[in-house]
């Protein structure tokens, strides 16, 4: 049966209230990022290395809307802690470029490790079949948010 505005709109609230609890609870469950003192910002600026290679300090600012010397700060705070490499441009030495690193690469094994097994905790209670709808559902709203095709 269709919903109504009304009711759709509520159902919107529901939504609301309950993925954030989930987000809360997650979170919550979340332990300190294995590396001593790496920030959640670090941690997103190791996991678009390891996606996209290496990226100018200049790209990491504007992705995450701080100024270049905040982005210049973690990339030195990763470099330093042996998570990320900076290199020089030959062709403009006002550029920087920072890489991952194996040490990286390693953190953000353990961390993931980690993440779906916290996941995996917090969705024991759906069966198999539940999983695979949610899952479904989720990377529906996820693709079309996108505005990419929906993978076969």
């Amino acid at each position: 049966m269709p919903m109504t505005p009304d009711s759709r709109q509520a159902a919107m609230a529901q939504l609301e209230q309950s993925l954030t609890v989930l987000a809360r609870a997650m979170g919550g469950r979340q332990a300190r990022p294995p590396a001593e003192g790496l920030s959640v910002p670090q941690l997103i600026i190791i996991g678009w290395l390891a996606a996209g290679g290496k990226r100018r300090i200049s790209e990491i600012a504007t992705r995450l809307g701080v100024s270049l010397s905040a982005a210049t700060g973690l990339a030195d705070r990763l470099a330093k802690a042996g998570l990320a490499a900076r290199e020089r441009s030959r062709e403009d030495r006002r550029v920087v470029w920072l890489e991952i690193t194996p040490k990286g690469h390693e953190l953000l094994a353990r961390t993931g490790e980690r993440r779906r097994q916290l996941m995996g905790e917090a969705f024991s209670v759906l069966t198999d079949e539940e999983l695979e709808e949610f899952i479904r559902l989720v990377s529906k709203v996820v693709h079309a948010n996108r505005k990419e095709p929906i993978p076969e």
